[in-house]
């Protein structure tokens, strides 16, 4: 869930992370999504500070490839995420959080919405969140001089929520 509020990403190309798909730099960590829902679901999603240590904790867990080891996939698909996502409806339901639309998939609704209110335009959004970008400009510009971590930088959900994510 953390990691959902974080970076926007939908819950199965969390799951379908492997460690080689995080990336460290003096900047601190990024994730490579390299499928998904759509072609433009392709992307780097830097990681806010808050979610450092869940990324240093899954990574220093030894003996398998997957950021998140132990997932058995299910479904039609066989998807990583199917089973998380039944857990995560159990636990709703067991919170008492039984509103329509208030799946892990609102998590994204979250993000978009809490980075709209910090002020960052929709086309840095739309890079981060693995959408099309719209118009003719796009066509030509693919985002590779935007800054998406002081995008990700300025997103705020108030200080007891921020809080609450950052705790290891």
């Amino acid at each position: 869930m953390r990691l959902g509020l974080l970076t926007g990403a939908r819950l199965d190309e969390l799951c379908s992370l492997r460690c080689e798909n995080v990336l460290q730099s003096k900047d601190g960590f990024s994730i490579r999504v390299v499928e998904g829902k759509t072609e433009n679901a392709r992307r780097i999603v830097p990681i806010h500070p808050r979610g450092s240590s869940i990324i240093q904790r899954r990574l220093g867990q030894r003996g398998s490839d997957w950021l998140f080891s132990g997932l058995t996939p299910g479904g039609p698909d066989k998807k990583r995420s199917w089973n998380v996502s039944k857990a995560f409806g159990r636990f709703r339901q067991h919170v008492g959080v039984t509103a329509r639309r208030a799946d892990f998939h609102a998590l994204r609704h979250n993000f978009a919405e809490a980075l709209e209110a910090a002020g960052v335009v929709r086309d840095t959004r739309e890079l981060l969140m693995g959408h099309k970008r719209e118009g003719v400009a796009f066509v030509y510009a693919k985002g590779g001089g935007v800054d998406l971590r002081d995008a990700i930088m300025q997103l705020d959900y108030g200080a007891e929520v921020m809080e609450l994510i950052g705790r290891p």
